[in-house]
């Protein structure tokens, strides 16, 4: 009897971390926690590494794209290494918003390092890429104009 429940408790935890990764991922993205919450959500995340899931290893390793805030020029070279494995693990699983989220926090570390004009490049060819690759089959999605709040107001423009 014990080994049928050690058993139905093993296939429910391969199955429950793949939920367990991605709701946890989800939770950060809403904003709703502080970033100390996400932070420690973040490190049980990567302390589980490596996942019995492939594609939960890449969400996991793309994520951690985010937390990285690199303030030197080594710092910045490490981070590129970190970009080139995590861009290989997002290919092979072939998971189109893991390699934008990494494009888009390239584009960000970029941006603050100074390099605005290459971070918009960066940024562009992610819109038509993701357009290419989506179509365009939301053409209602462009007709409602965009608003922002006057939060905004105070972050530089990007040209």
């Amino acid at each position: 009897m014990s080994k049928y429940f050690l058993s139905a408790l093993f296939f429910f935890a391969c199955f429950q971390s793949q939920a367990d990764v991605e709701s946890a991922i989800e939770k950060i993205e809403s904003g709703y926690l502080t970033e100390q919450e996400s932070l420690v959500l973040f490190q049980q995340l990567e302390q589980n590494l490596p996942y019995t899931n492939l594609i939960d290893n890449a969400r996991v390793n793309a994520f951690k794209c985010w937390f990285y805030s690199p303030t030197n020029d080594t710092e910045f070279e490490e981070f590129e290494k970190y970009l080139k494995r995590s861009f290989k693990l997002a290919e092979e699983v072939a998971e189109m918003k893991l390699l934008v989220d990494l494009h888009t926090c390239k584009a960000q570390q970029l941006y603050i390092k100074g390099e605005i004009e290459a971070a918009t490049k960066l940024l562009k060819k992610v819109i038509s890429d993701t357009a290419a690759y989506f179509g365009e089959f939301d053409q209602a999605f462009r007709s409602y104009p965009i608003t922002f709040s006057s939060s905004f107001s105070s972050l530089p423009v990007l040209p």
